[in-house]
């Protein structure tokens, strides 16, 4: 009785140890899943910066893989081309003579001209500061009162940067994204300027506060476009998380930075939540508490798809990735024809097409009892069920 007493209690023991065991190895299965997804994360299926990429980015298509694309070396059917072309009246001309002759060593000076070869260099002119003083002039009237001149606008101080050297210093900054060191780095060596790093910021900080009026025109003509496209994205203000807020349309796009990323920034901002279009984003909770028109965005979807296909392995995404471009191109083809919607039949067949994707998504994730168990794909589970419960919503399909 003594040793089946004990056989019962060291199987107890096993049996605890088994259980463990497998939760263990089930929490560590989890996790080199989200690991090798993660590995496998690049700017192509994900929001991970392209500078994330370093040695891994990969290279330019071969030229068979260009051939089989149909494609050539060089400028693209289609695209835009860029040639440097003489100009009528060059700014000087000199004039190259031959002073002998190559054969007989003769003196050409006054040999006729039998053909001319021209040829334009297109050459910065040397770069040099331009002084300018101001005398401001007082003057006393016969009457007794005195008058001073008006002072110029750029003339604030008694030495200052003119407007064009602050123009250039704000394009360069904000438009080039140079850093202050090396914008006055460059400014003392391209043009032998010596501006501080302050003195950088301060201008730059100057130009921003006259933005003003700018701003709310913009923000005006976004509020009342017919679709507007809101996005955000943290980065670091002097140490600090921010989050930089962006609402644009083909012609206009409004960028501000906000220490918070939801409702207190974007009502702050002032734009989606008096909007009278469509605002087009990527889901956030907080937008989705407007009552506007909304659409999910489709360059996003297509990031996550790429992931689910290329990471996971699941086709299903990759069929509905190409049918979302499908989609697209045909409303694009519509509108190029002058009509405003997609005829029913085709609108049908995409919609069929869509539900039975969205059907073989969830066969190949299904929801199981317990969320945590391995095998679980929450990434995949959680776009299909953003595509499955607002499909009126999803960009491609708002036909």
């Amino acid at each position: 009785m003594a040793e089946n007493k004990l056989l019962r209690d060291e199987i107890s023991i096993l049996k605890a140890e088994i259980v463990q065991l497998r939760d263990t190895n089930q929490k560590q299965a989890i996790k080199i899943e989200e690991l090798e997804r993660r590995v496998g994360m690049n700017p192509r299926n994900s929001s991970v910066p392209p500078s994330s990429e370093g040695l891994r980015k990969p290279n330019s298509p071969s030229r068979e893989a260009r051939r089989k694309l149909g494609k050539k070396r060089g400028k693209q059917p289609g695209d835009k081309g860029f040639n440097l072309a003489k100009v009528e009246n060059p700014d000087e001309v000199i004039v190259h003579s031959p002073k002998s002759c190559t054969n007989c060593y003769s003196d050409l000076e006054n040999a006729p001209v039998t053909s001319t070869d021209k040829r334009q260099v297109f050459e910065l002119p040397d770069i040099a500061l331009v002084v300018t003083e101001h005398v401001i002039e007082t003057k006393t009237c016969e009457c007794g009162s005195v008058t001073q001149a008006d002072i110029p606008l750029e003339a604030k101080a008694n030495t200052c940067y003119g407007p064009g050297i602050r123009a250039l210093a704000v394009y360069l900054s904000c438009y080039q994204h140079i850093p202050y060191d090396r914008l006055a780095r460059l400014f003392n060596d391209v043009f032998r300027i010596q501006i501080s790093t302050g003195t950088i910021k301060q201008i730059v900080n100057e130009a921003g506060g006259a933005l003003g009026l700018f701003l709310e025109t913009v923000k005006e003509l976004l509020r009342d476009a017919p679709v507007v496209h809101f996005d955000e994205t943290g980065l670091r203000v002097e140490g600090s998380l921010h989050w930089v807020h962006v609402a644009s349309n083909a012609l206009y796009t409004f960028l501000g930075a906000h220490k918070r990323r939801g409702n207190v920034a974007t009502d702050e901002f002032d734009i989606i939540n008096k909007m009278t279009g469509v605002a087009v984003h990527d889901g956030f909770k907080s937008y989705k508490t407007y009552d506007i028109v909304h659409a999910l965005c489709g360059a996003h979807h297509l990031r996550e798809l790429t992931s689910i296909g290329e990471v996971e392995t699941q086709q299903w995404a990759n069929e509905l990735i190409d049918l979302l471009i499908e989609a697209k191109d045909l409303v694009e083809s519509e509108i190029e024809k002058g009509r405003e919607k997609l005829q029913p039949k085709k609108v049908r067949s995409i919609k069929a097409k869509y539900e039975r994707l969205i059907d073989k998504g969830w066969n190949a994730n299904p929801e199981p009892e317990n969320s945590k168990r391995y095998g679980y794909n929450k990434v995949a589970a959680n776009l299909l069920k953003r595509l499955d419960n607002n499909r009126d919503e999803v960009g491609s399909l708002r036909i």
